[in-house]
């Protein structure tokens, strides 16, 4: 740091800087008194920085990409990587007898130790302790040490992996380092790489099965209410199942197969997205048309089958679009039985 003034207003001798707080052994920590940005939302989002926390000094900071400077091939730790931005720079150091042993960004140790990213972006008031994402070490690395003239073991290249989910959530993190030896009073090129991977969820093979519909209860055949197979987002399916009913009316029929298909009543709104408090869209009803003057004997129009159509579609930020559901139909399909 340094300060530019006019040549009459320079005084004598400029006063010496505060010593800077010790800051551990790591590079990833961030400055005393750093203002962490206060999201309103519970997920990361596109250019977001990467909030960390450091379990031996309970440090919170930030994740740094070290880079060259705007005027200089030396690195700069001053960078911060940013969420769904996977990149890959270099940059130089001098490695000397001094800085072998002593400078942290030439240690593996310093890349891999006692840090968790926060899942999600947090107030620096909040405790991150239910929101840790600890970075997996892929690999044992030796310290640096001096031998002759050069220094073994330093830090060539680092690669974070940083898994994230649809939500905007982080999942997963794992870090590996390369090492190299090097020359002393030489220039060392680093490679520093954060890659951001989708996390999809393991499927695993499900034995061939019949289709789920409504158990057949008594012996009359009649379609039990009682499990319903649940709807899942996204997953075509169909069922079916056989029913049988003494009733004589029309009304009565029709009410009855209406509670099978439907349960006790279609929903008139459904969610459009998760979450404590989701928006919510109506759902469009189409019934079967009834006269007034049916009977069994001549036949009563009655639904013989439910098809529940939801139209959904992905929206928001191109980087992480979100699954929302825009509307939903129930249409009973209807057919005159006698």
């Amino acid at each position: 740091m340094f300060c530019v003034r006019s040549k009459a207003a320079a005084p004598q001798s400029l006063p010496s800087l505060r010593q800077s707080p010790t800051l551990g052994d790591s590079y990833h920590f961030s400055p005393s008194g750093h203002v962490f940005i206060r999201h309103s939302r519970d997920f990361y989002r596109a250019d977001d920085v990467i909030q960390t926390f450091f379990f031996n000094s309970s440090v919170r900071g930030l994740l740094r990409q070290p880079s060259a400077g705007a005027a200089s091939a030396f690195c700069f730790s001053r960078n911060p990587a940013r969420f769904l931005r996977s990149s890959s720079l270099s940059c130089t150091r001098m490695v000397t007898p001094q800085s072998c042993t002593t400078d942290s960004s030439l240690s593996a140790h310093s890349y891999a130790s006692h840090m968790s990213l926060i899942k999600i972006p947090i107030n620096e008031t909040v405790t991150p302790l239910d929101f840790l994402i600890p970075v997996i070490p892929l690999g044992q690395w030796p310290a640096p040490v001096k031998r002759n003239n050069s220094c073994l073991n330093v830090v060539k290249r680092v690669e974070f992996i940083i898994g994230f989910t649809g939500r905007g959530e982080l999942s997963d993190a794992s870090v590996s380092v390369a090492l190299t030896d090097s020359p002393l009073h030489q220039l060392l090129l680093q490679t520093h790489s954060v890659q951001f991977q989708l996390t999809t969820p393991s499927r695993t093979p499900a034995r061939a099965t019949p289709a789920v519909g409504y158990r057949v209860g008594s012996q009359g055949g009649e379609c039990s209410p009682d499990p319903r197979s649940a709807v899942l987002f996204t997953h075509n399916t169909i069922t079916g199942c056989t029913f049988i009913s003494p009733a004589r009316n029309c009304t009565e029929l029709r009410s009855r197969i209406h509670e099978i298909l439907q349960g006790p009543a279609a929903p008139d709104m459904m969610a459009m997205n998760s979450g404590s408090q989701p928006d919510w869209t109506r759902v469009i009803k189409q019934e079967c048309p009834i006269s007034p003057q049916e009977t069994c004997d001549s036949g009563c129009v009655l639904p013989l089958s439910l098809s529940v159509q939801v139209l959904w579609a992905r929206q928001g930020f191109i980087d992480v679009p979100q699954s929302y559901i825009l509307g939903a139909k129930f249409l009973f399909h209807c057919q005159k039985v006698k």
